[in-house]
Formats: structure tokens, sequence, C-alpha cells
């Protein structure tokens, strides 16, 4: 019983120790900081035969930052797709910082 609590322990803690967070900005074209926009983590998923799942995102402040932590640590076949959307705005895909066109 030990033992497996030992490996439980384990295992939590060297998932927190690898936990990433991403950070970033968005700005407009003028390099204006975007207060709320909605910055998403979509993962890849084939499996399932769709093009992305949501994974976790944020708002931006109302400086345009936001961060976000990943809540499941990818695979090696597994793969992240940062997006920012506004109303208005065309979704923009990279990041981790972004520019947002009208």
């Amino acid at each position: 019983m030990k033992r497996l609590l030992l490996c439980i322990a384990i295992l939590i803690i060297s998932i927190g120790a690898f936990a990433e967070t991403i950070t970033g900005k968005v700005t407009n074209r003028q390099g204006e900081a975007m207060p709320f926009v909605t910055v998403s983590v979509l993962g890849l998923d084939s499996v399932l035969g769709r093009d992305s799942v949501l994974v976790t995102g944020a708002i931006t402040d109302e400086n345009g930052k936001y961060i976000v932590a990943p809540p499941v640590l990818p695979t090696r076949e597994e793969k992240y797709i940062l997006q920012a959307s506004f109303v208005g705005y065309k979704t923009a895909f990279g990041g981790p910082d972004f520019v947002l066109e009208e």
C-alpha cells in the first residue's frame, strides 16, 4: 500500500513539474493592447475525426495579456494550436503573441 501511495505521489509531482504555462499578448494592427480577447488552446483530435478540440482558454486583461495552462501534458502524438478571436476581427492562429486584423 505504501508503494502504491508513493508511486501516485511521484506521478502527481512529476506532472506538476512539467506543466507548462503559455503567456502572450494580443494587439491590433496599430500596436494597441486588446482587452477581453478570447485565447483558446485547441488540441488536434484525429482519433475522434474532428479537426480540433478546445482544451483550455483565457481572456486577455486590460493590457492585452493572457496566461493559460494546458491541463493535460501532450504526448508526442498530440499537438496544440493557439487561437485568438474577438468580434469584428479575423481569428488568428499561432501565437503566443497575436496581432488581430479587422
